[in-house]
């Protein structure tokens, strides 16, 4: 076999032995999908009152979460927005991120009181996360605000509910009173939001110094022509 034969083998071998090498690291590379919390559907009403309210409501993906919207004008002490059956992918130990962006309305300026809880569930639908906040003013107000939940525990959170209430007091004249409620945006995310395209860390401190061998090694082993 020539010299030139002889090179030519060994970079084909070479070429083997790099490609055995550097798929199983590519593949320590591939990052984790972050986990997901799915839209579901998204109902509203009214209580203690008369006649028909009028409802609006919708819940669609939001980065790595669902964002909720509605709106419910009633005559009426109780209005309500409810949601369950969403589906999530939340490991032990982590939390998730809720946040709140809505308006009451009411003529008289009652005193409204509401909360908000989000329950999420086990496989074997056993709560794994409760979520709790409250808040009260008066009938014409904005609230806002966000909060990290507690961590799941001690399974893995697969679905989840919420359930939003606002309650009037009556009106001066004794009947029920007028609100409007506007959920401009009710959030519920996972923080954990990793890009695709970003590898592991981890898998990158492997990736380098097997590489760095592999060059090692072929410069030791070229053969001299």
């Amino acid at each position: 076999m020539s010299s030139l034969e002889r090179a030519k083998a060994f970079l084909a071998t070479t070429g083997k032995r790099a490609a055995l090498m550097v798929l199983p690291l590519a593949a320590a590379a591939v990052c984790a999908h972050a986990a997901k919390i799915t839209p579901t559907t998204f109902t509203a009403g009214c209580s203690g009152g008369i006649g028909t309210p009028t409802v609006t409501t919708g819940s669609e993906p939001k980065g790595n979460g669902v964002e909720f919207t509605g709106s419910v004008a009633c005559t009426g002490d109780v209005i309500f927005f409810q949601s369950s059956g969403g589906s999530a992918s939340i490991a032990p130990g982590d939390s998730i991120d809720v946040s709140w962006n809505f308006n009451v309305k009411e003529p008289a300026d009652e005193t409204v009181n509401w909360d908000l809880e989000v329950i999420g569930y086990s496989a074997k639908g056993v709560g794994v996360l409760d979520f709790y906040t409250s808040g009260s003013g008066t009938g014409n107000a904005k609230f806002k605000g966000d909060e990290t939940s507690d961590p799941v525990s001690p399974k893995k959170m697969v679905s989840y509910s919420v359930d939003l209430t606002f309650y009037f007091s009556t009106s001066g004249d004794g009947g029920p009173a007028d609100p409007t409620v506007t959920i401009k945006s009710l959030d519920l995310t996972d923080p954990r939001d990793i890009p695709e395209s970003v590898p592991e860390p981890s898998a990158l401190y492997l990736a380098v110094p097997g590489l760095g061998l592999l060059l090692l090694k072929r410069r030791k082993s070229a053969p001299r022509i």
